[in-house]
């Protein structure tokens, strides 16, 4: 007999496809929360294997007594399916398959108190006697994609008899005068004795007399009878083939029987090494039903002829009651809508995030097959057809391609895939479609991770995976769980629906934990080789871009996104006045507007002096190639480059969370301008009103020295009546002529901008720098936030023996922009213009909600340190730490196997493990007895349950009937094959309870 096996069946084949993407695309993109999503996955496939194995190793499969059937037809095998033990999920998504193909109607959920029954149809083959059914029984459930197989043998006697077929004559009775019609006999006949009754018979010949008397029941014999007999002979058909001469006997016996005549059947007995007679054997004669089928069973029985090959029986012109193991297309939903709903459910959310990058054509399609599909299995309509599919798939691969003018690219392959993804859900009706619909579902939600990794949106994609996981958990659980019958009072029964397969996802999910960890710390991170990129359109963040204008930095400043988070490992933290965190340097001006100027970087540029500060910096991903560090960072960063103007720029766009240490030197010290550094730097804007000349020559006549005219220069906005907002409005025309005499209106965009071309127009070399000012400090985490709202420019001008200074005209401005910080600021600002209003920030709420808000974002900068910074550099640093030595992936590969081998016996004997539960039946009787007990009748531990009902009956005879149901019933609950059903049984304990004893 085969042992139990595990077998991965076609849909494992999707399982990789899915997984394979995933690897390939948090390898491309060097995408640790796309690992992780993919290590879940491959952890809840794993954990489904010895779910899958236990589902199959718990359950006692039996069969009950089969009704004989005939050569060629059908055998009906009543299946009993019965768990070993208690289960908190129970056993569900158990089927039946014989040994040429056929499935019997699949279980319903199969728990300890209640075994389930089944009918596997075969077909008969072969003729004989037969003790055992060969049958496996097998189950791809929770996930579906490893097939549990368990052979076993059925132990259960049953008879194939032959075929009745041949179409020689019925032998006649020897003497036929003295059978009549409907059993009448005739006259004449001597009464010769009686023998004992067996059922089927006629009652018309019984001795009542004698069963009047107490005597068993007998029947009356004459002595005619040995002789009106049809005899039936094997030896009469010696020109018929073997096989023939039992079909021809067959037919012979349903004749006689049908008949209502007395007939015998002589059979030779066989050697065991030929087929040569040694004598013969015969059956007596008699009718009746228990004779006919003691009849068919000699003949089912008969040894088959060792020279004679049977011939194999025609192909069968109807098909069998139930289909062989496979899937069957049908016009109409088979899906239940229960399971239908969850999946769709998973994938509507999984597609939320992407709306906004997907075309209008490929939406509108996924959310029309969405409603389109759930109408149909509410309503019954048949599917659409194939033609249907053909002109819908057409037309939306011809939109896309219109709207894009090509296949390739992110937006095109998003709306390729939701259009596959629609017609797949249009057509779904069968095990395989409905698996390949829940892996294209952690496809879709495997998107969402490219444009945004942080802890928010990895655990609503999460939850999406998890959410498609239940789904699928569902729909193998099979249909008997599907039904949530209402109990007394309108409530529903158990969680046995969709409830059961959210709480085996998450168990599945905890008992993968540690596989997924790892996984994630040791699987090989591979980065070479493979790389595609998103756009900063595509990755659809607002990244600081090289070009300064009026609103840029204002548009920026409307968020609160967190851009970067800092730590100081060395305790020396700056005032928030003095964060200036320095992201780019603008040397072609032309007023307000300003660019990079693509100078190179000299090299031997003066090295900074002052006090070091050390950051260890952790970057959310934007697009861009921004790397941002206190001003000024003096040593360069892995994979950067230092520009020109003392900043740093990543060599490759920033798609990911980038970790990195630098020290600055906020004290600057440079004293040496290089030539093509001094042109750059004094280049004048192309128009220069006279009002702005006139202005500018009367800071340069009044002061000899640059300092003295960017004091007047700095002067002139703080007295000027110059305001600090976030809405100037547009600037068109001589920008810089409009804001400085006219509106004197504008962010701090507009001020830098403006401060640089006034110094280069005195003849001072000025730049603008960009990047961002400020920060609030965490101090459950002990870092500084960083945001898109802290976003500003400054300027910086070259000063005779000092060199390149900061200058910031916000600060005499706003002054309190720079000393507390821009969300400060406006609050302040706020309750200025009204002192009678209490601004959220204030409030006991206000304040709730920002220690909740901080909270939440010292949960992101974990995520973000811990897991989207783990790389290919950390995982390596880490297995050197283990004591592997130089970093080998094959050296720490034998410790990982033996202990995820140890995890995996452990969560297999943890599953196998039987759910602690008291038998409700025993608790009950208990109960029972103890009442005795106090009314004086205590029961002996060596006493059985139904001599101590009996005792009980007699000692309480008003109660003698409710004592001997309740024993009678609990004897059967506990000893008998089919119990009662529990309910009545606890129905007559809380009856005995009300009785006074």
């Amino acid at each position: 007999m085969r042992r139990f096996r595990l077998r991965p069946n076609r849909n494992a084949l999707g399982l990789a496809a899915i997984l394979i993407a995933m690897w390939y695309a948090a390898a491309s993109q060097s995408n640790s929360a796309v690992y992780l999503l993919g290590f879940v996955l491959a952890s809840l496939a794993t954990v489904s294997i010895v779910h899958a194995w236990v589902n199959v190793y718990g359950v006692a499969l039996s069969a009950e007594p089969i009704a004989p059937v005939f050569l060629g037809e059908d055998i009906g095998i009543p299946l009993v399916g019965t768990a070993r033990r208690r289960r908190r999920h129970g056993h569900p998504g158990l089927r039946v398959t014989s040994a040429t193909g056929h499935q019997a109607a699949p279980f319903d959920e199969i728990r300890f108190e209640s075994p389930q029954r089944s009918l596997l149809w075969i077909r008969a083959e072969e003729r004989g006697r037969f003790e055992t059914v060969e049958v496996e029984l097998s189950t791809i459930y929770p996930m579906g994609f490893i097939t549990a197989i368990r052979p076993d043998q059925l132990v259960q006697l049953h008879f194939v008899y032959p075929k009745p077929d041949g179409n020689l004559p019925l032998p006649q009775s020897q003497s036929p005068s003295k059978h009549l019609p409907d059993g009448i006999r005739s006259d004449g006949d001597d009464f010769s004795g009686t023998r004992a009754y067996r059922q089927g018979e006629s009652q018309r010949h019984i001795d009542w007399k004698a069963a009047a008397r107490g005597q068993p029941l007998l029947v009356k014999q004459w002595a005619g009878d040995t002789d009106d007999v049809i005899r039936l002979d094997w030896h009469t058909l010696g020109a018929l083939p073997w096989e023939a001469r039992l079909s021809q006997l067959t037919r012979w016996v349903i004749q006689a029987e049908q008949s209502g005549a007395t007939y015998s059947l002589t059979l030779p007995k066989l050697t065991e090494s030929s087929t040569d007679s040694s004598g013969s054997s015969t059956i007596r004669p008699d009718h009746g039903p228990a004779h006919f089928h003691e009849c068919l069973r000699a003949l089912a029985a008969f040894p088959p002829s060792l020279t004679e090959r049977a011939e194999p029986l025609p192909p069968r012109s109807e098909p069998v009651p139930l289909p062989r193991a496979n899937d069957l297309r049908n016009p109409h939903s088979v899906v239940r809508t229960d399971s239908l709903a969850a999946i769709c459910l998973g994938l509507f959310l999984g597609a939320v995030p992407l709306l906004d990058r997907m075309p209008p054509v490929a939406t509108a399609m996924f959310f029309a097959a969405l409603i389109t599909r759930l109408w149909i299995n509410v309503k019954g309509t048949r599917l659409p057809s194939m033609p249907i599919k053909l002109v819908l798939l057409g037309g939306g691969l011809g939109v896309i391609g219109l709207i894009y003018g090509s296949m390739v690219g992110i937006e095109p392959g998003l709306g390729i895939l939701f259009v596959l993804l629609s017609l797949k859900l249009l057509e779904t009706n069968t095990i395989h479609d409905f698996q390949v619909l829940a892996m294209l579902g952690w496809f879709v939600a495997l998107c969402g991770l490219f444009f945004s990794q942080d802890l928010r949106s990895w655990l609503y994609v999460g939850t999406v995976g998890l959410i498609l996981t239940a789904a699928l958990i569902r729909f193998h659980r099979g249909p008997g769980s599907a039904e949530n019958p209402l109990k007394k009072g309108g409530r529903f029964k158990g969680a046995r629906g969709f409830g059961n397969s959210v709480k085996l996802t998450g168990t599945m999910l905890l008992q993968g934990s540690p596989l997924i960890l790892l996984l994630f710390l040791f699987f090989p991170r591979t980065y070479g080789g493979y790389q595609f990129t998103f756009s900063n359109g595509i990755t659809n963040q607002r990244a600081m871009s090289e070009k300064m204008e009026p609103g840029s930095v204002a548009t920026l400043a409307l968020s609160d996104r967190p851009v970067f988070r800092v730590e100081f490992p060395d305790q020396n933290m700056p005032s928030t006045s003095q964060m200036y965190w320095r992201g780019g340097v603008l040397w072609r001006g032309d007023g307000l507007t300003w660019l990079r100027g693509g100078l190179r970087l000299e090299a031997d540029s003066i090295p900074l002096t002052g006090p070091a500060i050390r950051q260890q910096i952790v970057m959310e991903p934007h697009g861009g190639r921004w790397i941002f560090a206190l001003d000024r960072p003096m040593n360069e960063v892995s994979k950067t480059t230092q520009e020109a103007g003392g900043y740093l720029q990543s060599i490759k766009p920033v798609n990911k969370s980038l970790r990195y240490s630098v020290v600055s030197r906020p004290e600057n010290r440079e004293t040496k301008l290089f030539p093509e550094h001094l042109v750059a730097a004094l280049q004048k804007p192309s128009n220069v009103s006279p009002r702005i000349q006139a202005l500018v020559a009367s800071w340069v006549k009044g002061s000899a020295k640059e300092q003295g005219v960017v004091e007047s220069a700095l002067k002139f906005f703080q007295t000027e009546n110059f305001s600090y907002t976030l809405t100037p409005g547009r600037y068109s025309g001589d920008a810089l002529d409009q804001f400085l005499f006219v509106r004197r209106s504008g962010f701090c965009e507009h001020y830098a901008g403006a401060f640089a071309s006034l110094m280069r127009i005195a003849g001072i070399p000025a730049r603008v720098v960009i990047g961002f000012h400020g920060g609030e400090f965490n101090a459950l985490g002990g870092y500084v936030i960083v945001r898109q709202c802290d976003a500003h420019a400054w300027c910086e001008v070259w000063l005779n023996g000092r060199g390149w200074a900061r200058v910031d005209p916000v600060d005499a401005i706003a002054p309190g922009r720079i000393q507390s910080g821009l969300t400060s600021f406006l609050e302040s600002r706020s309750r200025d213009d009204d002192s009678q209003t209490r601004t959220d920030s204030t409030s006991f709420t206000g304040r709730f909600l920002s220690r909740l808000r901080l909270a939440w974002d010292s949960l992101n900068y974990q995520w973000d340190l811990r897991v989207l910074s783990f790389d290919e550099e950390s995982q390596r640093s880490l297995v050197s730490f283990l004591g592997f030595g130089e970093p080998s992936w094959l050296s720490p590969l034998p410790w990982i196997a033996m202990t995820a081998g140890v995890c995996f016996i452990i969560l297999s004997l943890r599953i196998r493990r039987p759910w602690p539960q008291e038998d409700v039946a025993v608790r009950e009787y208990s109960r029972f007895c103890k009442k005795l007990a106090a009314s004086g009748l205590p029961r002996p531990a060596f006493e059985g349950a139904s001599d101590f009902t009996e005792r009980a009956a007699c000692h309480f005879p008003a109660q003698a009937v409710l004592i001997r149901k309740i024993g009678a019933l609990y004897v059967q609950l506990r000893y008998a094959r089919s119990a009662p059903a529990l309910a009545d049984f606890l129905t007559e304990i809380k009856a005995f309870q009300k009785e006074k004893l």
